[in-house]
C-alpha cells in the first residue's frame, strides 16, 4: 500500500502475484511510504493474509517531484535482494494496518 507521509492516508492499494511486476504512475508529487504484505489467501475485506502472512514496512521514503518536462521515477524490489540498498522492517499485523491507513 501506498501511503503519503504527509497525511497518512493511503493512496494507492495494488496486489502484485508472486514472480509479478506492476507500473504504477500519475502518483501526486510528495512524499509517499510503502508498506506490504505476503502470504497466502488473501481476505479483502479482513485486509489479512488468512495463511502463512508476514507484514513489512519498506525501509526508504519515496519523493515523487515534477516539473514542466520531468517526472521522477522509481523502482522497487518488495523481496531482499542481495547488495539491495533498502532494508525492510518486519511489522506486526496491528502496526500494517495502522501504517497503511486502515484505522
Amino acid at each position: 500500500m501506498v501511503v503519503d507521509k504527509r497525511t497518512q492516508r493511503r493512496v494507492r492499494e495494488i496486489s502484485i502475484q508472486a514472480e509479478n511486476s506492476f507500473l504504477m504512475d500519475h502518483l501526486s508529487p510528495g512524499d509517499y511510504e510503502i508498506v506490504f504484505a505476503t502470504g497466502k489467501d488473501w481476505d479483502d475485506q479482513a485486509e489479512r493474509f488468512n495463511r502463512e502472512s508476514s507484514y513489512f514496512e519498506f525501509g526508504k521514503t519515496l519523493t515523487f517531484e515534477q516539473n514542466a518536462t520531468t517526472y521522477e521515477r522509481h523502482t522497487i524490489t518488495l523481496n531482499a535482494v542481495p547488495n539491495g540498498n533498502v532494508p525492510q522492517r518486519r511489522i506486526s499485523e496491528a502496526e500494517f494496518h495502522t501504517l497503511s491507513g486502515k484505522h
